[in-house]
């Protein structure tokens, strides 16, 4: 027989084997929609096949169907006009910013910028074109998605949120709260409520920042400057894209 040592050891590599499954999934389907197949699994199905390591195409397709598809729905409302984009992608890819939580049972990843990166070109009639240059948190076993926060509604500067995630227990007011901090390139620091999403603080941390004055606390959304939108007309942009300074 095994050492508790040994056991737990197991254990954890299991677990590993697990989350590093469902990152590869999300990354092959988080933005790009598929036809689920005509037989339905349950969601104990799901979770049990999951956990003994079987993957079938039906697994991933329902999960596919159930866990990204209908976020999807959803987030399709917020791309107004862009239907010919969406069939082809318009960009949100995950890379880079990816981190697990097993307390929580959460995995957490950024999302890229929008293609093209003129919102207006994209999406010509508007809207938040979820989950670009997002923050999202998605369970573990089942890819779900529990909460996102988007930093930058409708993004039209090449900014996105996948910079490192960093997580902490802070203790605030007297609290110890489990926090998710970014500093991503458009030049605000981000503290996020990593169980509820929740924003806790956003503060200028570059030298410049022309695009937005502030980060409005009630809403979560950036206080746009109008002028920064370039589709009417040139315009200077700091942060650069490529980095804040």
């Amino acid at each position: 027989m095994g050492s508790a040592p040994g056991h737990k050891m197991a254990h954890h590599l299991l677990r590993e084997e697990r989350v590093r499954s469902i990152l590869s999934f999300l990354f092959v389907v988080l933005i790009v929609a598929a036809v689920a197949g005509p037989q339905p699994l349950s969601n104990k199905e799901i979770v049990l096949m999951l956990r003994t390591g079987y993957s079938s195409d039906a697994v991933l397709m329902e999960i596919h169907r159930r866990r990204v598809l209908e976020p999807l729905e959803e987030a399709a409302k917020t791309w107004k006009n862009a239907n010919e984009w969406l069939k082809q992608g318009a960009g949100g890819t995950a890379w880079d910013a990816i981190t697990y939580d097993p307390e929580l049972n959460l995995i957490y990843f950024g999302t890229g910028n929008g293609v093209a990166w003129d919102r207006d070109a994209r999406s010509p009639g508007g809207g938040d074109n979820l989950y670009l240059t997002s923050i999202l948190a998605v369970f573990a076993d089942t890819g779900k998605v529990k909460w996102h926060y988007q930093l930058v509604p409708g993004d039209t500067w090449d900014f996105d949120a996948c910079q490192q995630l960093v997580l902490a227990d802070l203790k605030m007011d007297g609290k110890t709260r489990k926090v998710l901090m970014q500093a991503p390139k458009e030049g605000f620091f981000y503290v996020l409520d990593r169980e509820t999403g929740k924003l806790i603080s956003a503060k200028q941390y570059a030298d410049r920042v022309t695009w937005a004055s502030a980060i409005d606390m009630k809403t979560g959304r950036p206080i746009e400057n109008p002028d920064q939108r370039y589709a009417k007309g040139m315009a200077v942009v700091e942060p650069s894209c490529t980095s804040a300074p």
